[in-house]
């Protein structure tokens, strides 16, 4: 949406019920702290395609402006399912066994760093301290909502420190109904948690953000005790 565009202004009017009388008023942070990658078509997630765009996104960015985070949207990147996980691997998909947890991490790990490779790394490191990609497996159907997607997959964030080359790794914790018999669930909510130069910083993926909603219960998913 272009803020100097007036057919943008009033379709985001018509979105919001704002009546013509209504003027909207376009702020700019003259310091912001985080950029968000926001796509506006259809996405495949193919690593070299990510870090075409990163590279694009580089050239771009705006003079004079630096950031603590990029963040990517959930599934920016994408990985093949590891032949060798099963059922039997994973085990209880709400409660996974460690062993094939760390197997699907590394692989996103790896798509991560790729998408950082030839430099990428180096360019975004002069506009940023920090990025956090959007990693999921595969899978035949977008998660939303209201497809349900019975197949094992993943859904995991990786957060890349750009200057000290730093890796961390989170992973949805709260399923949506429709995903609660496919999606391997990362049951250590500590896992959201990191300790960066920042400070004490939370990374949490797509559906999580629901876990404290405390109409959720009432609504979608269901609610655990984790460790």
């Amino acid at each position: 949406m272009d803020a100097n565009n007036e057919e943008d202004l009033e379709r985001f009017k018509s979105l919001m019920f704002l009546n013509d009388n209504r003027k909207i008023a376009i702020i700019e942070d003259s310091n912001p702290e985080v950029a968000r990658i926001i796509l506006t078509r259809e996405w495949q997630g193919h690593p070299d395609e990510a870090r075409q765009m990163l590279d694009r996104i580089s050239d771009k960015w705006p003079n004079g402006k630096r950031v603590k985070f990029i963040i990517t949207p959930g599934g920016f990147l994408q990985f093949d399912w590891p032949c060798t996980l099963g059922r039997n691997e994973i085990g209880d998909n709400k409660s996974p066994n460690s062993g094939a947890v760390n197997c699907l991490v590394e692989e996103a790990k790896k798509c991560a760093n790729y998408a950082l490779d030839d430099g990428i790394r180096e360019k975004l490191l002069q506009f940023a301290d920090y990025i956090t990609f959007g990693v999921d497996s595969r899978k035949n159907k977008v998660s939303t909502t209201h497809n349900y997607i019975g197949q094992l997959h993943a859904e995991l964030v990786i957060l890349v420190d750009l200057k000290n080359k730093g890796v961390y790794w989170s992973g949805k914790s709260y399923p949506t109904t429709s995903q609660q018999h496919g999606l391997v669930r990362i049951m250590d909510l500590a896992t959201h948690f990191f300790d960066l130069d920042v400070g004490k910083t939370m990374v949490l993926g797509c559906h999580d953000l629901t876990v404290f909603n405390p109409r959720s219960k009432n609504a979608v998913g269901w609610r655990k005790k984790s460790k």
